[in-house]
C-alpha cells in the first residue's frame, strides 16, 4: 500500500480550488434563483402557495429545474420555496395552516412494541 504525501503547499492550494468551484455554485444558484423568482411570485399570486400547486404550474410552463429538468415535483417545489424563504404553511390560498403529519407506528393498535 502506498502513501501519497502531499506538501502544505499543495493542500492550501487545492483548498483554494475547492473554494472556487463553491463560489462559483453559488454564485451560479443566486443567478437562478434571481431569475426564477418574479415568475414563481406570478405563480403564487394565481395558483397558490401549495408545493403541488407551484410544481404542477413551473411543469405546464417547462421551466427548467437548475439542473436542467423540466418535471418539477412538490419536493422540489418545496424545497425552491424553502431556499426563497416563502412560508408555504401560513400562506395557503385558503388561509388554513397545513397539519403536519403523524409519525407512523408500526405494529398493531394499542401493542406496546
Amino acid at each position: 500500500m502506498s502513501v501519497k504525501l502531499v506538501s502544505p503547499v499543495d493542500a492550501v492550494r487545492s483548498k483554494r480550488c475547492g473554494d472556487a468551484g463553491r463560489r462559483a455554485a453559488t454564485a451560479r444558484s443566486q443567478r437562478y434563483l434571481a431569475g426564477i423568482e418574479p415568475l414563481l411570485d406570478a405563480i403564487i399570486h394565481d395558483q397558490g402557495r401549495t408545493a403541488r400547486a407551484v410544481a404542477t404550474e413551473l411543469t405546464r410552463r417547462a421551466v427548467r429545474k437548475p439542473r436542467g429538468g423540466v418535471i418539477w415535483t412538490s419536493a422540489d417545489a418545496q424545497r425552491l420555496l424553502r431556499r426563497l424563504s416563502v412560508d408555504t404553511k401560513a400562506h395557503r390560498p385558503d388561509g388554513r395552516m397545513s397539519r403536519k403529519a403523524e409519525p407512523r407506528r408500526h405494529g398493531a393498535l394499542g401493542s406496546g412494541g
